[in-house]
């Protein structure tokens, strides 16, 4: 008929789309270049460091 609407695709097509939340900050490779390897590398550069001739006094 003349002054029917039909609603149906106007209602899907109204609903916003989302986009799914990622484990990342930025990318994969960023988050590991700034966020992940720098506080690991310090951790391991102290053991090493610890363990080594700078930690030891040679005062008696």
């Amino acid at each position: 008929m003349k002054g029917q609407l039909n609603s149906a695709p106007v209602a899907a097509a109204s609903k916003p789309i989302s986009p799914q939340p990622s484990e990342y900050l930025v990318s994969p490779v960023y988050d590991y270049a700034f966020f992940r390897l720098p506080p690991t590398t310090a951790l391991y550069l102290g053991i090493l460091v610890s363990d080594g001739g700078f930690a030891k006094s040679d005062q008696t």
